[in-house]
């Protein structure tokens, strides 16, 4: 028995021994290659490092540029405020997140200018931004369609009537305060059937906020008194 167990110690031994030199024959003839992807696996940890402290040295050299802006503006120096969020929407440098929040701010003060083109342009670009986060999308599409109904001369262009059809279709986070102006759209063209079927959707949401679903139900009544009036007059 003690024969056997020697046997089996010397054999896994000898086992170990031959693992190891084979694997400094490995090492030996595969020297080069085995160094070559040791500095590819090293250069790849050095970049990854230095994206990260880049990223995070961007993130607050431009949160602190925002945050300027806001101060310029809570102490009424809005010509500084624009100046600043300019600079953040202008670099290419800067963080989408903090860009998208530069690009709100500043439409903005575009729309309080009267400058309703450019607002809709900025809202209109982060609504189809695929980078930007989904609540964003939904908000830019939001502020884009007010904007739209707002403003005639934009109403006017071509397809865009489809996009802001579009937009209300694929909203997910504020897709009831969107239908709902698209609502107020339908009504404003005389489409009383097409908006009241919109509040209708608005009422049977389960998403969609108790004072939204007021706002609707106040509209649904007022228009079924229309429709049932301009229906009787028809006859």
């Amino acid at each position: 028995m003690s024969k056997e167990k020697d046997l089996e110690r010397i054999l896994e031994k000898a086992r170990i021994e031959a693992q190891k030199d084979a694997l400094m024959d490995f090492v030996v003839k595969n020297g080069k290659a085995i160094t070559r992807i040791s500095l590819v696996i090293l250069t790849i940890i050095i970049i990854s490092v230095a994206t990260s402290i880049i990223k995070n040295k961007r993130q607050a050299t431009y949160s602190k540029i925002l945050q300027e802006a806001y101060i310029a503006q809570d102490v009424n120096d809005l010509k500084k405020s624009k100046e600043l969020l300019k600079k953040i929407l202008d670099s290419k440098r800067a963080p989408n997140s903090i860009s998208t929040l530069a690009s709100f701010r500043y439409a903005d003060f575009l729309l309080q200018d009267s400058k309703n083109q450019e607002a809709f342009d900025i809202f209109t670009k982060i609504a189809e931004c695929n980078s930007c986060e989904e609540f964003s999308r939904d908000l830019a599409k939001l502020l884009a369609i007010k904007t739209w109904i707002m403003d005639g001369e934009i109403q006017k262009q071509e397809n865009v009537a489809q996009k802001m059809q579009s937009y209300a279709l694929k909203a997910k986070h504020l897709k009831d305060h969107i239908n709902e102006q698209m609502a107020i759209y339908q009504l404003m063209q005389g489409n009383l059937k097409r908006a009241l079927d919109i509040y209708k959707k608005i009422t049977n949401s389960a998403e969609a906020s108790d004072a939204i679903k007021v706002r609707a139900q106040t509209h649904i009544s007022d228009l079924i008194s229309k429709i049932d009036l301009k229906d009787g007059d028809k006859k």
